[in-house]
């Protein structure tokens, strides 16, 4: 059988055999079976490598995604934190300079007070030592006058005698102490708010003969003495001096909180410094006086014409005493308070030092988590590697009957 064949190009006709025609049909069949292998393969190459590609470019969006999202949260993080440490130094700050303003205010507070306080008590002290003074000159003055009114020693000696005379007869059966008790009863009613009461306490080892003691109507003391009666028999052989019991006087007067001291004596008789009046004996121990019965009265109004002129500086004295008080329970207050609130400011640093220290570990565990992320998207980027490189005859290497019938596909 023949067969005829058009030229593509000339369009001449061309005769074939049988034979030749076989051998053409099988030769167009050899190459257009090699073009389809050629074309799948390369169409396969490209499908795979598509897939590849959209493969790492997925695990490339999902490890830009999640990178992305922790960045995010630790930016987040890092802002809420910085904006709290913001707050927390602001309110430290505010503490410090609160408490600062505080301390400064209350040194200036209290060392105006105290400046004013020790004004006041310096003046006081001043009125209080011109009253003094003015006590003293007034005593002085009394003693002057009571003695012009005794004249003549003879005088003197003769009212001394007719006392101890009156004495004798008077005072049968009494003592000195109940002598000046029934004195002070004479004119109790005209005096209120006094005392004059026997001194039975002698818990601290001595006590006196009778307490003095006189107030005013809002509790201000006015006048205190602690009076002593001594008296002997004149048959005693034993004579003690008035000097024997300055000391015990000064004791006991001491120890009773009373501000003048008294000895009612009638021992050495023949003294003129004691017959003369009331004897200032303050060189040896103060504010004490020696007297004979005779100046019992005389002595308590004296002194207490003396005190009232004080009672106003005492008053001011009371109320400044109680002001120092209440300063001193100010300052003790507030030296509670500044503790208080060191202790609530160490409290507040050691919880921010605390939260400083909690925000350092997130950091570092989120630090962690990206290097994890940074670690995977190393790895998938060395396996996009491996994927550009991949070959069939690399991965045919150590398997030749695999890559034999590859071939022979291919043929």
């Amino acid at each position: 059988m023949n067969f005829t064949v058009t030229c593509p190009e000339c369009g001449a006709k061309i005769p074939l055999d049988e034979n030749e025609h076989e051998h053409l049909i099988a030769q167009v069949r050899n190459e257009q079976f090699e073009k389809e292998i050629a074309d799948n393969k390369i169409l396969l190459e490209k499908q795979k490598q598509a897939e590849i590609e959209a493969a790492v470019a997925k695990e490339k969006t999902v490890a830009s995604n999640i990178e992305t999202k922790y960045k995010a949260q630790i930016a987040e993080i890092e802002a809420k934190l910085s904006v709290e440490l913001a707050k927390k130094d602001q309110v430290i700050a505010g503490l410090e300079s609160k408490n600062e303003s505080l301390q400064k205010q209350t040194d200036l507070t209290v060392k105006n007070a105290v400046s004013e306080q020790q004004t006041k008590i310096l003046k006081l002290e001043n009125d209080l030592a011109m009253s003094d003074k003015e006590h003293e000159l007034e005593l002085a003055n009394l003693k002057s006058g009571f003695e012009n009114t005794i004249k003549l020693k003879d005088e003197q000696i003769a009212q001394i005698q007719d006392f101890r005379k009156k004495l004798s007869t008077k005072m049968l059966g009494e003592t000195l102490e109940q002598h000046c008790l029934l004195s002070f009863e004479q004119i109790h009613s005209f005096i209120p708010n006094v005392s004059f009461e026997k001194d039975n306490d002698a818990s601290e080892g001595s006590k006196g003969d009778f307490i003095y003691r006189e107030v005013t109507d809002d509790g201000i003391e006015v006048l205190s003495i602690m009076f002593e009666m001594k008296n002997q028999d004149a048959e005693t052989k034993t004579k003690h001096k008035n000097e024997d019991f300055f000391k015990k006087l000064d004791t006991d007067r001491n120890k009773k909180k009373c501000e003048y001291a008294i000895l009612v004596s009638m021992l050495e008789e023949e003294s003129e410094l004691y017959n003369n009046g009331i004897v200032d004996i303050s060189h040896s121990i103060p504010k004490a006086f020696v007297i004979r019965p005779q100046f019992f009265i005389p002595v308590i109004q004296i002194l207490r014409t003396a005190a009232w002129k004080t009672v106003e500086s005492k008053r001011e004295l009371k109320i400044v005493q109680e002001q120092e008080r209440d300063f001193t329970t100010f300052e003790n207050n507030l030296e509670l308070f500044k503790n208080s609130l060191g202790k609530t400011f160490e409290n507040a640093r050691a919880n921010h030092n605390k939260a400083i220290e909690q925000i350092k570990n997130t950091i570092k565990s989120l630090q962690g988590v990206l290097e994890i992320l940074e670690t995977s998207n190393n790895q998938m980027n060395t396996c996009d590697n491996k994927l550009e490189d991949f070959t069939v005859k690399k991965i045919t290497k150590d398997a030749p009957s695999v890559l034999k019938k590859i071939e022979e596909a291919r043929k």
